[in-house]
């Protein structure tokens, strides 16, 4: 059957996605819509047919056995990331990391240091924030500038890394997009390349770095940093804290260590290089390297493999640590199992939405009328900016990614645009919304986890993060001009520590107690 040229109209499916998600704040009904909307335009505006069409065509037919892998893989995490989270290893390392924190300075750079640590989850907050805050608290550091650290690194940190859930989901939405135009290239190497452009992960976590080291503080943090200083204040009069519960006891006799988390990530870290370098042929192929090897591998086998492998790991820990007997650690990983549910499902409709805007000819509209213009820098800033604002408006990073790197690497690659660097802008712009909206799931972990008044949270930490967010923007123009990942962060520091000394000498100073305090 002859395509219709849809011409202006077939933006319309991802427009309907995004404006959907505006409105609602429910990702998955809002790329469901968006198939919708592209399946009926294909089925001459015939809704019955454009419904049934949704499911057979965005719904099963791309559950071909990659994608289901990626399903997999992302279940098998959810289990995994739990026994991290709830067998006792994490809140040990956490713990070790305060042991000898005396001065405030100490204690900011601590809990970095200790979010930057639990890198496999974005629950990081909530493990952090309880064993620190104590440490924190002692040192005068109010619970918005707390709440802030653990936020800005604990829930940046898992999408930078490919050992984790993030990791996983991004580089199944890559490759929907590669599979969809033909593309050869290994998704997973593609993903690992974006890491270095996504150029706002980096500069929130560098601007809690240059905040802790300079004392360059202003706006709302400003004030409630003197007052806990000042006052002994550590929240503002009135606040509302939320109450988390308190994590199941631990059974006497439990030797709890950093053991239970490390072994199982060294055996993970392990297992992976193993099985990539195993599935790309080093072991059976003299002519194939180590590093050439990760090229060629099968890398979900692989990494359902590993993840499972060092499930096992930590399942063997826990138990013999005496925290929680087999039968309870069974049922904390199925738990986690479950709890990813909700995430594979939102993938699948990711996988759906990427091919019915290829269908509508979406991508290839907007190659046709912005190809004279389009260079590298301005498509970079401008899927940085759009996810941000949807990622803000909607408090969730795994459905913008969802939404815009199905519109961002078919751009990339009919203008031929690198494309690393447009993943890595619109895995940025998810994170930014994800990290300082007040309906994200992550700013309310960050406010359990920091004790910390939710709203209080948000109106202290939004101005550091518009900063990351500006020196982002001028990191992914020299980014696109440069072609060089270098020039972008670079740039982006040297933004982000001009724009925070700005700031800090004409919306906030250092206060004498501030200093003394140090």
């Amino acid at each position: 059957m002859d395509i219709p040229d849809f011409g202006v109209f077939s933006l319309l499916p991802p427009l309907v996605t995004i404006v959907a998600a505006f409105l609602t704040r429910q990702v998955l009904l809002s790329l469901f819509l968006g198939c919708f909307v592209a399946a009926t335009m294909l089925a001459r505006f015939n809704p019955i047919v454009g419904l049934f069409n949704t499911f057979r065509d965005y719904v099963i037919a791309p559950l071909d056995p990659f994608n289901v892998s990626v399903l997999i893989l992302i279940l098998i995490i959810g289990g995994f990331t739990a026994l991290l989270e709830k067998g006792g290893g994490a809140r040990a390392m956490a713990e070790s990391a305060g042991i000898k924190v005396r001065t405030r300075k100490q204690g900011q750079i601590s809990s970095w240091l200790a979010s930057c640590a639990i890198f496999f989850t974005d629950a990081s907050p909530l493990i952090v924030g309880p064993v620190l805050k104590p440490f924190t608290d002692r040192l005068k550091i109010s619970r918005e500038k707390f709440s802030y650290i653990i936020d800005s690194t604990g829930c940046t940190i898992p999408g930078l890394h490919p050992m984790s859930s993030w990791g996983a989901f991004i580089v199944g939405l890559i490759f929907v997009q590669f599979n969809a135009l033909g593309y050869e290239g290994n998704p997973f190497m593609y993903f690992i390349a974006s890491v270095p452009y996504q150029i706002y992960a980096w500069a929130a976590i560098l601007m809690v770095v240059i905040v802790a080291v300079s004392g360059f503080d202003f706006g709302p943090m400003k004030r409630a940093e003197r007052r806990a200083v000042e006052e002994g204040k550590l929240f503002r009069d009135g606040a509302v804290l939320l109450r988390q519960e308190e994590e199941a006891a631990m059974p006497a006799g439990a030797r709890i260590s950093i053991w239970i988390l490390v072994v199982p990530v060294i055996v993970l870290i392990v297992t992976i290089f193993a099985m990539f370098a195993y599935t790309g042929g080093f072991f059976t192929n003299p002519e194939v390297s180590f590093v050439g090897s990760f090229t060629r591998a099968a890398a979900l086998p692989s990494l359902i493999f590993s993840f499972f492998v060092a499930a096992v790991a930590a399942a063997f820990m826990i138990v013999r640590a005496k925290a929680f007997s087999a039968r309870q650690t069974a049922a904390m990983w199925f738990e986690g199992v479950k709890g990813n549910v909700a995430i594979a499902l939102i993938l699948i409709m990711a996988y759906g939405i990427g091919a019915a805007s290829q269908a509508v000819g979406g991508p290839a509209f907007i190659v046709s009328v912005t190809e004279g213009y389009l260079t590298p820098a301005a498509l970079y800033i401008v899927v940085f900016i759009a996810a941000a604002i949807t990622s803000f408006s909607t408090g969730t990073s795994w459905g913008t990614f969802a939404i815009f790197i199905p519109i961002s690497v078919p751009l990339a690659v009919a203008t031929g645009v690198p494309i690393a660097p447009a993943i890595g802008a619109a895995v940025s712009g998810g994170l930014f919304g994800d990290h300082c909206s007040p309906i994200s799931d992550t700013t309310i972990m960050a406010s359990l986890g920091g004790g910390c008044d939710i709203m209080d949270h948000v109106s202290t930490q939004l101005p550091y993060a518009l900063v990351a967010a500006a020196a982002s923007v001028v990191g992914y123009f020299f980014a696109g001009v440069t072609h060089s990942a270098i020039a972008g962060l670079g740039s982006m520091l040297v933004a982000l520590t001009v724009f925070a000394f700005v700031l800090n000498k004409f919306w906030g100073s250092k206060a004498g107690a501030l200093k003394r305090g140090r």
